[in-house]
């Protein structure tokens, strides 16, 4: 099973954050995890709001070539769905 998680954290004790982050790579990394837009973020490669845009191509770049699970009719319909779902929340935040 496949999973992607895509956080936004705001650091707020930096001693505490090593020891998690020091504690969490082994784990991360003992399953095959990569920190792809972690990276991104703190070297200063793109924004928060781009960092969301990496994580969906990194995602559908994972699924369709490697894993092939997603083909061009899995990947329309996603995106039909997601036009669907925010065409109707969109008038709600509005």
């Amino acid at each position: 099973m496949d999973a992607y998680m895509v956080i936004e954290a705001e650091i707020h004790d930096r001693e505490r954050f090593a020891l998690y982050a020091e504690a969490v790579a082994p784990l991360v990394a003992e399953y095959g995890g990569e920190y792809l837009v972690l990276g991104g973020l703190h070297g200063g490669w793109f924004t928060a709001t781009e960092a969301g845009a990496v994580a969906v191509l990194y995602a559908a770049l994972l699924e369709g070539a490697f894993h092939r699970r997603l083909g061009l009719g899995e990947l329309r319909a996603c995106a039909l769905e997601t036009a669907t779902l925010l065409g109707a929340l969109f008038p709600v935040l509005i």
